[in-house]
């Protein structure tokens, strides 16, 4: 009678738990350990009917080394529970057992395995075996893990390529003033061993410059480097690197006192500079040098005042200044004021 009633109580508890209904099942799941003395095989049943109803594995594992110890008769083979889960020390093998026998309380399917009863579920022991952490080893990284590690690296590659372009405008900034200062000393060069006029030409429109030197016996100015006697369309330039253009925006002072407020150089003339300058041409700038190297205005008079200016996309300023001498000098603008480099 005992064993029929201790039967009869697992069956409806494990018929609460297939509809979804673990807290009523554990009414009649907590007679169950009454009658182990009369039915000890019950106890595997038991025990992971509490396991699913109340997730406490703790529980299973007692009731288990219990069994075990009573060492009945009339426990059968695929009933051997105890032994499964004592010594795996995992829940999903003994599940599998337990599934095997559970014809004897049910007559359709089995009881489904918990969501949380898998590979990777807890330990039913206190100390986690080599099993147990080989799984966890095998398992790798979670998804939510490798997102926050494409997040980060995102972020990271964000910034470096940030900082890299910022660094390659300045350079390239800076590359241009530094190109303009040095063809302004071949200018002068050029004018003393000529004994003529050189002047450094900047096509304020299309971004470019080149050096040209005064052809005294043709008449006319000369690109340095070109074949022919006098510039031509063809003749060739520099242009600036990509994004730096000509321009100051909005800086109102210039490098030195002698340059004052911010303005390019004088527009380049047709002819040389003194009597026969001639006109102006549009949209260009021009710094002059006489034959003894200094800078002259269209006048032929010998100015401090000439300053070539640059700038690109992201602000960046930078200016090229011509001393009394005719000694030029790159300066950059931190924001307030300009500094030679």
């Amino acid at each position: 009678m005992a064993e029929r009633s201790a039967r009869a109580e697992l069956k409806n508890g494990v018929k609460l738990i297939r509809v979804g209904k673990p807290a009523d099942a554990l009414e009649y799941l907590r007679l169950v350990p009454d009658w182990k003395q009369q039915d000890p095989y019950c106890l595997p049943f038991h025990g992971v009917a509490v396991v699913r109803a109340q997730r406490k594995w703790n529980a299973l594992v007692e009731l288990c080394e219990l069994t075990l110890g009573l060492k009945h008769p009339e426990v059968p083979p695929d009933l051997s529970l105890p032994e499964v889960v004592v010594s795996a020390g995992r829940c999903d093998g003994a599940i599998a057992v337990l599934d095997t026998g559970l014809h004897d309380f049910a007559e359709h399917s089995t009881v489904n395995t918990p969501a949380n009863c898998n590979p990777s579920s807890p330990s039913l022991s206190s100390e986690p075996t080599q099993h147990t952490r080989m799984t966890k080893s095998q398992l790798g990284f979670s998804v939510v893990e490798l997102l926050i590690v494409v997040l980060v690296l995102g972020v990271l590659l964000a910034m470096a390529v940030s900082s890299t372009l910022s660094i390659a405008r300045n350079y390239r900034i800076t590359s241009d003033g530094r190109g303009i200062a040095a063809e302004l000393v071949v200018g002068r060069m050029r004018a003393a061993a000529d004994f003529t006029h050189a002047r450094l030409y900047m096509d304020l429109d299309g971004n470019t410059f080149h050096l040209e030197v005064w052809n005294k016996a043709a008449g006319c100015w000369k690109t340095e480097g070109d074949a022919t006697d006098c510039t031509q369309t063809t003749s060739p330039v520099t242009s600036l690197a990509q994004g730096d253009t000509f321009g100051f925006g909005s800086i109102t002072s210039g490098p030195t006192a002698a340059t004052g407020a911010t303005a390019q150089a004088p527009a380049c003339t047709v002819g040389v500079a003194g009597a026969t300058a001639g006109s102006n041409i549009a949209n260009t700038a021009c710094i002059e040098m006489n034959s003894r190297g200094f800078p002259v205005d269209s006048t032929n008079n010998i100015v401090a005042s000439d300053a070539i200016y640059l700038t690109n996309s992201q602000k960046a300023y930078s200016a090229i200044a011509v001393s009394i001498s005719g000694l030029p000098t790159a300066y950059s603008y931190n924001g307030s004021n300009w500094i030679p480099f």
